[in-house]
C-alpha cells in the first residue's frame, strides 16, 4: 500500500476535525511535482466512471493486500481456506487452484474440482468460525450474499445467508503489512466495512499490477475519512486510522495533454471525487462531490523526501490545481 502523508503546510485540521485547505508554497513550488501512486492517465472525463464490481469466476482479491481467497493445498473436503499471495504455479489440470465460479443459489464453488464449495463448517453461526471446503450439498452453510457500499465500487462484502450480520474477514489484516496475515484463515466475523472484510474481483494494490490503487491520506495518527455512509456533499474529515473501508481512496491520474494532475476518490463511491470548491480559499472545507473533471477535483503532488513509511520515503504534499493552497 502506498501510504500519502498530507502536511500540515498544505492541508491543516480544524479542531472539529475536518480536512481544510492552508496556504500552500505558490506556483514554483508545483513544478517538482510527483505521482502518489503508479496508475495509468486517463481523461478528466472518465473519472468515477468505475462500474459496480459483480463477482464471477475467476480470483477473489482481499482489499489493497496483495492477499487472495484461497486453499494452502491441493482441494478437498475439510481443506481450510486462506488468505494467500496469489500464486500462477499453484495449479490442478492447468486450473488455479484460488481460482472461484458461482456455482447457483449464492453458493461459491472451486474452479479447480467442481465439487468442492465454501463452506461455513459447524452448526452455529457464530464469529470466528474458519472457513474449510465441502462437497457441494445446497446446504445453506454453503450460501453466501454479496453487497457493495455503493453501485460505483471495485469492492464488495460477502456475507453469509443464514447470518447476514456475519461477514467473510481475515481478522487483523492490515493491507500496509500484508504479510502479517499470510497464510491467516478467513473467518466469519460481524460485518463492520474494515479492511479485511473488503473483497475485489481486481487487484487493488498498487504494487500488484492491477492499475488500481487504493490508498490511505494519512497524517500522523489520522485518516482522511470519507463518512459512512459515503454520500455527495459530506465534509472529508480527519479521523482515527481504524482500517475502515470509508479511510481509503483510489488515486486516479488525469491528463489534460499538459501536466499530470490527481483525482481522489473514496474507494466506496468512485463517482465522487475530493473537491475544492471553487472559488478555493484558505480555511475551505474539503467536500465529496459528483465526478466531473473540474480543476477543484484535481490536485498536484510534491514529493516530501523527509517523510518516511514503512515502504521508506513515501511522504506527499498535496496542492490544489493552481497550487495557491
Amino acid at each position: 500500500m502506498r501510504i500519502i502523508r498530507l502536511s500540515a503546510v498544505y492541508v491543516t485540521v480544524a479542531l472539529a476535525g475536518c480536512m481544510v485547505l492552508g496556504a500552500g508554497a505558490g506556483r514554483a513550488a508545483a513544478s517538482r511535482t510527483s505521482h502518489p501512486d503508479s496508475a495509468t492517465p486517463r481523461p478528466a472525463n472518465a473519472i468515477g466512471s468505475r462500474s459496480p464490481a459483480a463477482p464471477g469466476s475467476g480470483r477473489i482479491w482481499a482489499l489493497n493486500s496483495g492477499l487472495i481467497l484461497s486453499v494452502p493445498r491441493r482441494p478437498a473436503a475439510g481443506v481450510p481456506v486462506v488468505a494467500e499471495y496469489a500464486d500462477n504455479r499453484q495449479t490442478v489440470r492447468g486450473k488455479y487452484l484460488e481460482a472461484w465460479r458461482p456455482a447457483g443459489h449464492g453458493r461459491i464453488g472451486l474452479v479447480s474440482n467442481p465439487g468442492l464449495c465454501l463452506n461455513v463448517p459447524g452448526t452455529a453461526y457464530v464469529s470466528h468460525i474458519g472457513l474449510d471446503l465441502a462437497r457441494c450439498n445446497g446446504s445453506q452453510r454453503e450460501r453466501f450474499a454479496f453487497t457493495s457500499p455503493s453501485g460505483h465500487t471495485p469492492v464488495y462484502f460477502i456475507h453469509l445467508r443464514g447470518r447476514r450480520s456475519l461477514c467473510l474477514d481475515i481478522p487483523g489484516l492490515d493491507p500496509g503489512q500484508p504479510w502479517n496475515s499470510y497464510g491467516d484463515s478467513v473467518v466469519t466475523a460481524r460485518c463492520s466495512e474494515i479492511a479485511g472484510e473488503a473483497w475485489s474481483t481486481i487487484d487493488l494494490d498498487p504494487f500488484g499490477g492491477g492499475g488500481v490503487a487504493a490508498s490511505v491520506l494519512l497524517a500522523r495518527e489520522t485518516a482522511a475519512s470519507a463518512g459512512t455512509p459515503v454520500r455527495a456533499g459530506s465534509v472529508v474529515r480527519y479521523q482515527r486510522f481504524t482500517n475502515h473501508l470509508g479511510q481509503y481512496w483510489e488515486v486516479s491520474a488525469v491528463s489534460d495533454g499538459d501536466r499530470i494532475a490527481w483525482a481522489f476518490s473514496p474507494v466506496a463511491d468512485t463517482a465522487l471525487c475530493l473537491t475544492a470548491g471553487a472559488p478555493a480559499a484558505s480555511g475551505s472545507h474539503l467536500i465529496l462531490q459528483s465526478c466531473r473533471g473540474a480543476p477543484d477535483q484535481q490536485f498536484l503532488t510534491i514529493y516530501r523526501s523527509s517523510a518516511r513509511t514503512i515502504w521508506g520515503p513515501a511522504g506527499f504534499w498535496i496542492l490544489t490545481a493552481d497550487a495557491r493552497y
